[in-house]
């Protein structure tokens, strides 16, 4: 058997027992999820504020909306995230005038049952 099947063969056998287990995980809240989402939505922010400080660049990230859905029919990712920002970048020109600009981003996340932990 080659590799490829028997990856693919241990993926569907994982697959199989989750979905014959047929329930989520009961210890983990939408609460809870959410508040991990916005962890997240903090480490993005975070790594998306820094930028080169040689570049004449500064970048804001605004927390728009943070959201948890349930998923019924995916037992291995029960629940889908969504966080959206708001960023507004400003560049400063050789002639000291500054350019803004603004616009919205979102990312969206799947909640891993198994590793319980948002991807």
């Amino acid at each position: 058997m080659t590799p490829y099947r028997v990856g693919t063969l241990l993926a569907a056998c994982a697959a199989l027992t989750l979905a014959c287990s047929g329930k989520k995980d009961a210890g983990v809240t939408k609460d809870q999820l959410l508040a991990q989402l916005r962890l997240e939505a903090q480490s993005l922010k975070a790594n998306g504020e820094k930028v080169d400080p040689r570049l004449p660049v500064h970048s804001t990230w605004t927390l728009v909306d943070a959201q948890v859905k349930d998923q019924p029919d995916n037992i291995l990712f029960p629940y889908k995230g969504t966080v959206r920002f708001k960023i507004e970048t400003r560049t400063k020109d050789v002639d000291g005038s500054v350019a803004s600009d603004q616009f919205e981003k979102s990312f969206d996340y799947l909640y891993d049952a198994k590793l319980k932990k948002w991807r």
